[in-house]
């Protein structure tokens, strides 16, 4: 029982690390929506971390000193490391949104040229 503990207790700090992965993603994206998509891809991984490792130690036996053990080891995390890594992560995610930003004026750039149809006569007709 004290091992299972532990292992959950490392599961709550493996999600505070997914955590802080994605808070670096969401401060770099500008769209709500995909924020809310991050978001809610990372509460999914959590869910089937979790409920995988219940099953695989406990039978699916749910058990409020696993909850707290996980939560226990989540918060050790965010009250160390996260603010540890606050200036190295803000500084990434800033260099990530001027590169999202370069990316789509590179694509809007590609939107712009049109290739105009007499071009595709000239082609298609100089076999014959």
């Amino acid at each position: 029982m004290i091992l299972n503990n532990l292992y959950f207790l490392l599961l709550g700090f493996f999600f505070g690390f997914l955590a802080d992965l994605n808070t670096l993603l969401v401060n770099s994206l500008k769209n709500k929506v995909l924020k809310f998509i991050a978001d809610f891809l990372m509460m999914c991984v959590f869910g089937i971390l979790y409920f995988t490792l219940l099953l695989a130690l406990n039978d699916g036996v749910f058990r409020g000193v696993f909850f707290i053990s996980a939560f226990a080891g989540f918060i050790v995390y965010m009250l160390t490391i996260f603010k540890l890594l606050k200036k190295p992560r803000d500084k990434i995610s800033y260099n990530l949104k001027r590169l999202f930003a370069k990316q789509k004026r590179l694509l809007s750039k590609f939107g712009k040229i049109s290739i105009k149809p007499k071009y595709f006569k000239k082609v298609l007709h100089s076999s014959k």
